[in-house]
């Protein structure tokens, strides 16, 4: 696991989208008249024994795209959580990170490109119950560009339940873990990236490259790779833009994406 950064200042309610009120007002009496009173009952510190779960174990495979669920372990009432992330984007590109039970009430998700981060924020007004700990919070999908998700490809950067600090899991088995180390994709390379006049392919695997452009359509075709050798391509004919080279091997196919100038 990486090393873990909290350098994000924190308060008491604090998200990573803005301020949630726990003062929550509640009842009425007999006369109709409001009794006023905050609701914190089961509210109490969140500490380090509260954790929040990315489980890949439960990862589902749709073959282009992933999902895997987050949930929450904590004998708190839990009314938000907030985290951020980094991941793999040679190999995956963000989706979406979808609410999965019924009491998140607001929830917002976005990449940041200035610092390559993910962030995602939500909470519930039911202070009664907080969110259903018995199922995950919310699932998070992920494009498949090449290879098979597993935990080197995420770096969490911060956790926060109730808007305070939290432990955090990254869930894998150690069998399926190995098996993913396995079948890790093949290293590719495409340089000089953007180019004009020629692009240099590298595979470590023997394979086959191909050019091609946003629509699919094939611009270089049965481009031979030597494992472990550069092989120079001309693209002083293709028109500027940009496109993807497609490499294609025993292992996977793999995309990378390719400029030219």
């Amino acid at each position: 696991m990486k090393k873990l950064l909290l350098s994000v200042f924190v308060l008491t309610g604090f998200s990573l989208f803005g301020t949630i009120n726990f003062n929550a007002i509640e009842g009425k009496d007999n006369d109709n008249k409001n009794t006023l009173k905050p609701i914190t009952e089961g509210i109490r510190t969140i500490d380090s024994g509260d954790t929040v779960v990315f489980d890949l174990t439960q990862i589902t495979d749709l073959g282009n795209a992933v999902i895997f669920p987050v949930s929450v372990i904590s004998d708190d009432v839990i009314l938000s959580l907030d985290f951020s992330l980094k991941y793999n984007q040679t190999d995956f590109n963000w989706d979406t990170i979808i609410p999965n039970t019924t009491n998140v009430l607001n929830a917002t998700q976005n990449f940041n490109e200035n610092d390559l981060t993910l962030r995602f924020s939500s909470y519930t007004l039911d202070f009664n119950q907080g969110y259903l700990l018995s199922e995950p919070i919310v699932d998070i999908r992920f494009n498949v560009l090449a290879g098979v998700l597993d935990s080197s490809d995420l770096d969490i950067v911060a956790v926060y339940l109730n808007g305070d600090p939290c432990s955090f899991i990254v869930k894998v088995d150690a069998a399926v873990g190995l098996e993913n180390t396995m079948k890790k994709a093949a290293f590719v390379n495409v340089f000089p990236n953007p180019t004009s006049n020629f692009v240099s392919l590298t595979c470590s695997d023997n394979a086959v490259a191909e050019i091609v452009d946003l629509n699919g359509k094939s611009i270089i075709s049965n481009i031979e790779l030597n494992a472990g050798q550069n092989t120079s391509v001309a693209t002083n004919n293709i028109a500027s833009g940009i496109y993807f080279v497609k490499f294609t091997s025993s292992n996977k196919t793999q995309f990378r994406k390719l400029i030219i100038q």
